[in-house]
C-alpha cells in the first residue's frame, strides 16, 4: 500500500470512518502477523495480539496522534504488546531462557540456485545465530523495507543503534565461514555483502 494512501485512510480512521479502519486492518495484518510470530511463535498468540492492537486503535481513534508512517506506528504497537505478552509469560515459567526469541524460518530465505536448499538452511541458522536485536533490525530493515528511522522507532532505540545492529548483523554474516563456503569464493567482500542484502530483502527468488 502507497504511503501516502494509507496516511490519508489514518486521517479518515481519526474521524471515525470505519470503512478505512477495515482497509488498514486488511493491508497491514499480514505484515503484523509475519512480524509477531518472530516474537512469539504460535498463530493463536500472533493474532491474539494483533486483535488487541486493533481493537485500541479503533476506541481510541479521536486521539491518535498524526504519524507519517502508520505501519511503522502499528509495528511499533504490536511489539509492545507482544513484549508485554513475553513478560507475562516469563511469570508463569521456571526460567525465564526458555522464552521464545525473535527467529526466522526457512520461508524467510527465498532464491533459487543449485545447492538452494543448503544455502536456504545455512542463512536461516546464521540469521537465528545473531542476538535478538540484530535479527530484528535486518528483518525489519530488508524484509519489510522500513526505512532505518522508521526500525529505531519500532524497537524504541535511536538511529544510530538501529544502524548497528543492522551493521554488525550484516559483517557477522559476511564473515560467517560457512557462507562463504556456498558462495562464490570470487565475490569480492563488497559484493559478498551486497549479496547478503539481496537474500535477506528477497530479491533472489
Amino acid at each position: 500500500m502507497a504511503e501516502a494512501h494509507l496516511q490519508h485512510l489514518w486521517i479518515l480512521l481519526k474521524q471515525g470512518d470505519y470503512q478505512a479502519f477495515e482497509v488498514i486492518y486488511r493491508q497491514i495484518y499480514p505484515i503484523m502477523y509475519r512480524y509477531a510470530l518472530r516474537i512469539i511463535p504460535g498463530t493463536s498468540s500472533a493474532d491474539q495480539s494483533i486483535q488487541n492492537v486493533f481493537v485500541r486503535i479503533w476506541e481510541s481513534r479521536e486521539r491518535l496522534s498524526e504519524v507519517e508512517n502508520p505501519q511503522a506506528y502499528l509495528l511499533s504497537s504490536l511489539r509492545r504488546e507482544l513484549l508485554t505478552e513475553k513478560k507475562n509469560a516469563s511469570k508463569l515459567l521456571y526460567f525465564s531462557d526458555n522464552l521464545p526469541v525473535f527467529s526466522y524460518s526457512p520461508q524467510d530465505i527465498k532464491f533459487q540456485q543449485e545447492n538452494a536448499q543448503l544455502c536456504q538452511k545455512t542463512i536461516v541458522v546464521a540469521l537465528n545465530k545473531l542476538p535478538e536485536r540484530q535479527r530484528e533490525a535486518i528483518y525489519l530493515r530488508f524484509y519489510e523495507g522500513l526505512t532505518l528511522h522508521e526500525v529505531a522507532d519500532i524497537m524504541e532505540v535511536r538511529g544510530q543503534s538501529a544502524q548497528n545492529f543492522i551493521y554488525r548483523g550484516l559483517i557477522t554474516l559476511r564473515e560467517n565461514v560457512t557462507l562463504k563456503e556456498i558462495m562464490n569464493r570470487r565475490l569480492t567482500r563488497t559484493s559478498y555483502v551486497i549479496l547478503i542484502i539481496f537474500l535477506l530483502s528477497g530479491l533472489l527468488r
